[in-house]
């Protein structure tokens, strides 16, 4: 098998929420939804991510489905990440084989990458082999994902809800897997950030919005908020990294980052604590997907927290950016 080698993104990653018809994937909903976000010019999307995506929640056929059609709508204008995490091991195996098998079939030309949170359904023991022989299995590299919070969701009587700092530096010998999404406290952090310092290539990406706008990593973020504003994130993201061509430290542009900042804030405190209704439910306001019911909840929000969420995109002067 022909192995499947491209940089790790840099930058933005917007983590797309999965717009439902029903049970189903909202086809027309989702084109809207990826256009807008690749007209805000992000460096990468992940599909089916397991907090924003609900990628976990929703069926295999789903989130097969949902890979299917938005890869039809990519095509390859920037690179995708795809959750592979299932409830076990066996059935992230059986996500993998699955992807592996539409993708080849899809002959899709751009960079692909599966991410994975693993220690949702796998302890850190022998994690190291368990991707070695995973490895196998597919030609596309892994993105692990570090998030104590979804574990503990899914996995409470789990002892241990971060990849350990030992393992993590075995781990990153494998050159396979390629970065790392992080959540969790400033500590670790610091303790992955030196255990992986040998291997240049590895990324590791805040996978928190609020820590990336306090103390921006060096290669990038997850943002759920930029489902609706990619714009603002991609021009918080890059003067963060100073990805432009040249440092720009004139007032306007300091003024800019600094309301921006403000109004990225704003938003993550409301959203924070249910990341894919809220964030469903401002794009279901802006028009760009008809519907902002969650797999878990069919009802929707409450009448009081729709009408929160219109003051605040009224604060702010965030209009309907299509029509349905």
């Amino acid at each position: 098998m022909e192995m499947q080698s491209a940089e790790p993104p840099k930058g933005l990653i917007c983590p797309l929420v999965s717009p439902l018809k029903g049970s189903r994937v909202d086809t027309a909903s989702l084109q809207r939804l990826i256009e807008h976000i690749l007209g805000g010019r992000v460096d990468a999307v992940l599909l089916n991510g397991p907090v924003w995506g609900e990628g976990i929640a929703l069926s295999r056929e789903e989130r097969l489905n949902l890979v299917e059609a938005a890869l039809d709508i990519v095509r390859g204008r920037c690179p995708v990440l795809i959750s592979i995490t299932g409830n076990t091991a066996k059935e992230t195996s059986l996500i993998v084989s699955e992807l592996d098998h539409l993708i080849y079939r899809y002959n899709y030309p751009g960079p692909i990458f599966f991410v994975d949170t693993p220690i949702c359904y796998h302890s850190n023991r022998h994690l190291p082999q368990f991707y070695k022989a995973l490895a196998l299995e597919t030609s596309f590299e892994f993105i692990l994902y570090n998030n104590p919070s979804l574990v503990h969701r899914f996995k409470k009587s789990m002892y241990h809800k971060n990849i350990r700092t030992s393992v993590l530096k075995k781990l990153s010998e494998n050159n396979r897997i390629a970065g790392l999404i992080f959540t969790g406290r400033m500590k670790r952090s610091l303790d992955y950030q030196q255990a992986v310092r040998y291997h240049q290539r590895f990324r590791i990406y805040d996978g928190d919005e609020k820590n990336f706008l306090d103390r921006p990593s060096s290669s990038g973020v997850l943002a759920g908020g930029s489902n609706f504003l990619p714009a603002a994130w991609r021009e918080i993201t890059y003067s963060s990294l100073n990805i432009y061509d040249t440092q720009r430290t004139y007032s306007d542009h300091i003024y800019q980052i600094w309301e921006a900042g403000n109004m990225l804030r704003n938003f993550y405190n409301f959203y924070c604590k249910e990341p894919a209704a809220i964030v469903k439910q401002i794009l279901q306001i802006m028009g760009i997907i008809s519907d902002g019911r969650t797999v878990e909840s069919s009802g929707g929000l409450s009448n009081s927290k729709v009408e929160d969420i219109k003051e605040l995109l009224k604060k702010h002067n965030i209009r309907a950016s299509c029509k349905m």
